[in-house]
């Protein structure tokens, strides 16, 4: 159901979020199966570019941050992978503050991660969100 979500919310438009689109997304985001929490990882950009920036906020933002200190690697090295492109992609007017308040902690956790490959997906993508701050 993850890969389908953007596609609900284009083709449903925003009434469908607190009814189908957010209840499927939560589910998976804390699913009990690691493969289904790094689908959400892997697709919560493409996601969050179909969400308004309160939902962005309020419900997507949360789950990343869950997902960041996820018990099992793959989801936390498939959501480091995506650091950048979430905060770039976080409301202008509260980026700064969000990823301040948010995002940073998570950051400083995963760059002292004891897998490595968490670690280098991090590091792929880190330097590019200083321009952010």
């Amino acid at each position: 159901p993850v890969p389908v979500l953007p596609a609900l919310v284009r083709t449903l438009g925003e009434s469908c979020l607190t009814e189908t689109v957010l209840p499927v997304f939560h589910a998976t985001a804390t699913d009990t199966s690691w493969r289904v929490r790094y689908m959400v990882a892997d697709y919560l950009c493409k996601i969050q570019q179909t969400m308004p920036p309160a939902v962005v906020v309020s419900e997507l933002l949360p789950s990343f941050v869950q997902l960041m200190q996820d018990s099992e690697a793959e989801v936390r090295t498939a959501v480091s992978f995506k650091v950048l492109e979430f905060c770039q992609a976080l409301p202008a007017d509260q980026r700064v503050p969000l990823i301040e308040t948010h995002v940073l902690d998570c950051v400083k956790a995963l760059v002292e991660d004891e897998e490595s490959h968490v670690r280098a997906a991090l590091a792929s993508v880190l330097m590019g969100l200083a321009p952010a701050l």
